[in-house]
Parts: C-alpha cells; sequence; structure tokens
C-alpha cells in the first residue's frame, strides 16, 4: 500500500486565519441587527403615550441609535478585529521564519535585529534568509499602513488626539488613500469593507508565502 504524506506545516496559521475570517463573518451578519435592536427600543419606548410629551427626549435617543450605528460599533466592534488581525500576520511571519532558518542552519532571529517589526522583518527576509516574504505589488506599503491603523486602534483606542503628531499626521494620509476609513470627530472609524479588503490582503499574503515555503521545502515531507 501506497503512504501518502500529509502536511500539516503551518496548520496552527491556517486555523488562526481562518477563525478570524468566520469571525469577521459573524460580525458582518450581526451588527446590523445589533445597531437595529437600538432603534426598535425607541420607537417601542416612545410610542408610548406618556413619553410623547416631550419630542426632544425621542430625537435624542434616535441620534443616539444613529451615534450607535455610525460610530460606537465601528469602532469598538471592527477595531479589535484589526488588532487581532495583525497579531495573527505577526505571529504567523515569526513561525515562518523560524523555519526557513532552520532550513538553512542559521541562529539568528527577528528578534535580534533593531527597529519596528516591519523594519526588522523586511530586513530579516531579504538579507538573511535571501526569502522574499510578500510578492504583490505594493505589499510593504499595504503592511505599514495596516500597521498605523492597528497602533492608533491599540494605542488609542481609535482617539486620533492620544497619539503624536507625526502618527496622527500619518493616520490622515491613510484615510485618504483607503475606502472605508474617515476620520469622524476625532476618532478613527473602519468600515466592515476595509476592514474586509485588509482581511483578505493578509489572508492572500499568508497564502501564497506558506504555499511557496512548502513547495520549496517539499522534500523534508520524505524524510
Amino acid at each position: 500500500m501506497t503512504s501518502v504524506a500529509i502536511d500539516f506545516r503551518f496548520s496552527d496559521i491556517r486555523y488562526e486565519v481562518w477563525a478570524l475570517g468566520q469571525y469577521l463573518d459573524l460580525m458582518e451578519r450581526e451588527l446590523p441587527a445589533l445597531s437595529e435592536a437600538d432603534r426598535i427600543a425607541a420607537r417601542e419606548m416612545f410610542s408610548h403615550p406618556a413619553c410623547r410629551e416631550d419630542p426632544s427626549e425621542a430625537d435624542f435617543a434616535y441620534q443616539a441609535a444613529d451615534e450607535m450605528e455610525e460610530r460606537v460599533i465601528p469602532r469598538l466592534f471592527l477595531a479589535p478585529f484589526i488588532i487581532s488581525l495583525w497579531s495573527v500576520f505577526e505571529s504567523a511571519t515569526i513561525e515562518v521564519s523560524e523555519y526557513i532558518a532552520k532550513q538553512k542552519g542559521t541562529n539568528a532571529r527577528i528578534s535580534d535585529l533593531r527597529g519596528d517589526f516591519l523594519s526588522r522583518a523586511k530586513k530579516y527576509f531579504e538579507d538573511i534568509l535571501g526569502y522574499e516574504l510578500c510578492l504583490a505589488k505594493d505589499c510593504w506599503e499595504e503592511l505599514r499602513a495596516l500597521n498605523d491603523i492597528r497602533n492608533a486602534f491599540a494605542h488609542g483606542n481609535g482617539r486620533l488626539s492620544a497619539l503624536p503628531n507625526r502618527q496622527y499626521q500619518r493616520i490622515e494620509k491613510i484615510t485618504a488613500q483607503y475606502k472605508g476609513l474617515e476620520i469622524d470627530e476625532g476618532f478613527l472609524l473602519p468600515s466592515m469593507s476595509y476592514v474586509r479588503a485588509r482581511y483578505e490582503s493578509v489572508f492572500n499574503l499568508l497564502d501564497d508565502l506558506i504555499g511557496r515555503v512548502k513547495v520549496g521545502f517539499s522534500d523534508l515531507l520524505e524524510q
């Protein structure tokens, strides 16, 4: 009987990316219902005769429902996804780099280099491993933009007043470049379309990287 080698390399990365995709699908289905629930609650409250005497209260309740849909939900539900997406990318990059380093017999690691993570990863892959982390056009520019957005949420929860001026200026440029991302009353607001696009970019990057590494070191399965 012929044995079949099953390649389990990097399976944990694929599970993490898959789980993020499932989580994103769930939010895309459920967040509109969450927004509508506030409107339904407001309509039910102010449909009662006792609550009709002060129209300003009803207006305030409906404005609060709009605020929930347009500002609160995007910032407090979608922002954590961006942070998790970056964490998966970063940990996956480290795992793949350590695998390649082992095959090439080098003890150097990304953490040995100086600078922010993207600068260290780029230098490590190109100069030490002699391997391209990503091949897509504008890949590094997109990753840098995603990292800036992630940092704005991780360190300031989307409040741009909490960011250094230089970082604030970078965020302004990014929001002008990417659809579905805006600044509103001092807050950074992502949309579902922006988050979906960033997920697909990271998915494609990791899928391509893992595929190339598996093919490049496929002879290991036969040992």
